[in-house]
């Protein structure tokens, strides 16, 4: 994507041209306007944020066109907005905006991810959003060596506020996600064990995943 020096188009607009995709579209074919393309690294930065916390995302679009939308933002192939995250911002930047994907975890995830857990892997249970839900620590362009100590830190913060959560689904991103970076970050480890000991799941599966994910690698 090429990078215009000034913003040339809203919030607003982005936003529509973002989650506003048809229906069951692929996020891959998905088509944007040129001024989207064209957006500084640093407002998209502030429209993601932004739309963390957006009601309005709710009330206008349907589930499969929020969990599209978070295709377009969070997986490779589809954007390069990740990069935001990693390395198009200062440091301190980079922090905020990930301690702020707690908020995608609260407002979107534990909002349209209801589907219980049957078996743990690619449910598509609640449609797209589901596989983004399982899968965002496997796409998210941040892991361990690709961000400073602090930045690390402030994700393993958001997947350990994610264990708190009763919702079967945002349980199993974490978990995924800290099985994932366990064998390079301690903490990790040291987040899935404290769950076990007091989880706020009975569901088998889910407590076998996460006793899976604090000894051995996780997929």
């Amino acid at each position: 994507m090429s990078r215009a020096s000034k913003p040339s188009l809203n919030y607003e607009q982005w936003r529509d041209d973002v989650f506003g995709q048809p229906p069951e579209v692929d996020a891959i074919k998905a088509e944007f306007r040129q001024e989207t393309c064209d957006l500084p690294y640093a407002e998209v930065f502030d429209y993601i944020d932004r739309a963390l916390v957006d009601p309005v995302i709710h009330e206008r679009y349907a589930s499969s066109q929020i969990g599209t939308g978070l295709q377009l933002i969070y997986t490779p192939g589809c954007s390069d907005w990740g990069l935001c995250y990693t390395k198009e911002s200062d440091e301190q930047r980079r922090i905020v905006g990930i301690r702020n994907l707690r908020n995608l975890y609260s407002n979107y995830f534990q909002r349209h991810c209801v589907a219980p857990v049957q078996r743990v892997g690619y449910d598509l249970s609640d449609g797209t959003i589901s596989y983004v839900c399982y899968m965002f620590w496997d796409d998210f362009l941040l892991y361990p060596g690709a961000g400073t100590p602090a930045m690390i830190d402030a994700a393993v913060t958001v997947m350990e506020g994610a264990l708190q959560s009763r919702n079967e689904q945002c349980l199993v991103s974490a978990i995924h996600g800290l099985g994932h970076w366990r064998p390079d970050v301690s903490r990790a480890g040291q987040i899935l064990m404290q769950w076990l000991r007091t989880p706020t799941t009975t569901n088998k599966n889910i407590l076998d995943y996460a006793e899976q994910a604090a000894s051995s690698w996780v997929l």
